[in-house]
């Protein structure tokens, strides 16, 4: 009966160590990148395995502690170790994956993309742009993505809203206001959309 209530006593501390790192890392990295938390039936055994990674690489430090007489496992130590770290580590991850990358594919690996879909990928990375979007019915809408723009991260919602209306001029070769505040393409609508970088914005 003793060892039933030692083993029920130890559950929380189980649950923090096994469980609490590798969803705190997970949900930090998610909030910085355009890649996403797992699916909710994946995520206790993506939490589990993360916690596991994160466990083995730090529990030599702990044990390096104690060592040094440091075996007093404090209120601060327990938030550090298993809250501020962890966070840190999920800061620190989009560029870590970056690198990482790089490195395996010097070496003929191809590792999955962090980022989970193209559309996330560019709307990530293309900064101020002007844009034409060819609709699914085949009509066009063109204006320009800038700071006041939007582009939906979600998948279930892959909405756009340009903050200037603009046509362009094939004969001018130049981009011209309609006069239009802005335009919002509701999801669903977008079959294609092609880009032109901007390098005069400030005059827009």
């Amino acid at each position: 009966m003793s060892g039933m209530t030692a083993i029920a006593g130890a559950t929380p501390y189980i649950f923090l160590v096994f469980f609490v790192p590798g969803a705190i890392v997970l949900f930090v990295r998610s909030r910085l990148t355009t890649g996403r938390l797992p699916p909710p039936s994946e995520r206790f055994l993506s939490y589990l395995i993360v916690s596991a990674v994160y466990l083995a690489l730090t529990l030599p430090f702990v044990e390096y502690q104690q060592d040094l007489g440091l075996s007093n496992i404090t209120t601060w130590r327990w938030i550090i170790w298993l809250f501020l770290i962890p966070a840190i580590v999920g800061l620190l991850l989009p560029y870590s994956s970056d690198c990482t990358r790089n490195l395996l594919g010097k070496v003929g690996l191809n590792p999955v993309h962090p980022t989970p879909t193209a559309w996330d990928w560019k709307f990530s990375n293309c900064g101020n742009q002007w844009i034409l979007v060819t609709l699914s019915d085949d009509s066009q809408v063109a204006g320009y993505l800038g700071s006041d723009s939007f582009v939906s991260s979600d998948p279930s919602e892959r909405d756009i809203y340009i903050q200037k209306a603009a046509k362009f001029d094939s004969q001018t070769a130049q981009w011209e206001e309609t006069g239009a505040e802005g335009i919002l393409i509701v999801a669903g609508q977008v079959k294609t959309v092609e880009y032109w970088s901007d390098e005069h914005t400030d005059e827009v």
